[in-house]
């Protein structure tokens, strides 16, 4: 039989035994306890944070709302352009008719009622 190697005990041992410890938080703003840690490192640091999430604050709002107008401005304008090709279409229909194009009249009648109620029903 083979001779077996087993660990020999160490008489001296110095244990080193570390600890880490993680601290997160979410949101715009640092919890008290860190906010005070800044305070402590410059009296100034806390107002300066404070404003710069204010700052912060107002631009995004004010983003929000340039956004929701540009989207107001963007239906609005599809609105205009759908009148408008539907107003063509029957105005054309309507144009062709009187112009005895009985079948010209139709398909185009027919054509601007399929963008209509593809328009209604999209969604």
């Amino acid at each position: 039989m083979g001779k077996q190697n087993k660990p020999e005990a160490v008489q001296n041992s110095n244990t080193l035994a570390g600890l880490q410890v993680t601290n997160q938080y979410v949101g715009p703003l640092p919890p008290p306890a860190i906010m005070r840690g800044f305070g402590d490192i410059d009296s100034s640091f806390p107002e300066r944070i404070m404003s710069e999430f204010e700052q912060n604050s107002e631009h995004t709002r004010a983003q929000e709302v340039k956004a929701l107008q540009a989207q107001i401005e963007e239906t609005k304008r599809g609105q205009y352009m759908a009148i408008s090709i539907i107003g063509a279409g029957l105005a054309g229909t309507f144009l062709l008719a009187y112009l005895d194009k009985d079948v010209a009249s139709a398909a185009t009648g027919i054509c601007t009622a399929m963008l209509i109620f593809k328009g209604i029903f999209k969604k």
